[in-house]
This record gives structure tokens, sequence and C-alpha cells, in this order.
């Protein structure tokens, strides 16, 4: 495992987490 493909998984799901999580996350809350 590669220090770049593990930073590539990492970077995939982290952004896309946030991102979803803060879509719902923020609805309520307005």
């Amino acid at each position: 495992m590669d220090p770049k493909d593990y930073k590539d998984t990492l970077n995939l799901p982290s952004t896309a987490f946030p991102m979803k999580a803060n879509l719902p996350n923020r609805e309520p809350e307005r």
C-alpha cells in the first residue's frame, strides 16, 4: 500500500463524508 494510495482513499471518503453530513445537519439547524 503506497502512501499516495492511502491519502487518495482517505481524501475521497473524508471529503464526501463531511459534505454529505453537512447537508442534512445544516437543514434542521436552519
